[in-house]
């Protein structure tokens, strides 16, 4: 669902901001379930909004960099999933024996929210297709207002 939005939207930002809130603000509700239930379906809506932001995050950064280097970032977004799946298990090993099993939910959550809302604030809109646009103009096979063209498939 996040990715055919992400397709059809203008403002691809907000919609990483909407997806990413809505599902670390499920993570930090599992703070305060009391029911089997209410967890279930805290843990859930984290699990989609995980699920909707890795594909909008590449289609993202698709268009932040030319194709040459799409590589090396898509490998820098996964060590850095990696990384951060990593530092939330190890909070959680270390908070949850000390504080009780709700804790790590609270100290993970409330960072990742305000991470998220200083890179929506702080990386501006890029223009779909700008990568490509950027490598076949170092390549020198556009000129001018050819860019649209180019990418539309029609020749000028």
């Amino acid at each position: 669902l996040v990715g055919c939005l992400a397709d059809v939207m203008a403002k691809r930002g907000l919609l990483f901001l909407v997806v990413i809130l809505l599902g670390e603000g499920a993570c930090l509700a599992t703070y305060f379930v009391t029911t089997y239930r209410q967890l279930y379906l805290c843990r859930a809506m984290t699990g989609c909004s995980v699920g909707g932001a890795l594909p909008l995050i590449y289609s993202v950064l698709g268009d932040y960099y030319e194709p040459r280097e799409r590589g090396w970032v898509s490998g820098a977004i996964s060590m850095g999933c990696g990384i951060g799946i990593s530092i939330g298990q190890g909070a959680a090993g270390v908070l949850g024996p000390r504080f009780g099993w709700r804790m790590p939910f609270l100290v993970i959550s409330v960072p990742a929210m305000v991470c998220a809302v200083i890179v929506w604030m702080c990386i501006p809109e890029v223009e779909r297709g700008a990568g490509e646009r950027l490598a076949l103009m170092r390549e020198g096979q556009l000129h001018g207002n050819r860019a649209d063209q180019s990418l539309d498939g029609e020749d000028s």
